[in-house]
């Protein structure tokens, strides 16, 4: 089977713009972060996700991707990994609780 790749939607790095807060002082602006480094946090996260779960256990890896990345209900990710409806579900939760534990 393909590994499928995490790619972040196309639309998903458009600017904010800055705020401008007055006060005693005088005005401050505070700039949002721009699309850069959005675009580069999400970059870090993307890289982060697929390496946790490429360490995953190979049935708990294919569920999840099946599942989460390819859009596949439980009866087809069963169906695709020659298991049991029930067991594929165990496999799917198994990796969910494996993939947080890998992220924290």
């Amino acid at each position: 089977m393909a590994r499928p790749t995490l790619t972040p939607p196309s639309d998903a790095f458009q600017p904010r713009p800055a705020t401008i807060q007055s006060g005693g002082g005088g005005a401050v602006i505070h700039q949002s972060p721009g699309s850069d480094d959005l675009a580069q946090a999400m970059e870090t996260q993307r890289l982060r996700l697929q390496q946790a779960i490429d360490r995953l256990p190979e049935p708990n890896r294919a569920a999840i991707l099946l599942t989460f990345f390819e859009g596949h209900d439980a009866q087809s990710v069963a169906h695709a990994l020659g298991m049991p409806l029930l067991t594929a579900q165990g496999v799917t939760v198994d990796g969910l609780r494996r993939l947080r534990a890998l992220l924290l």
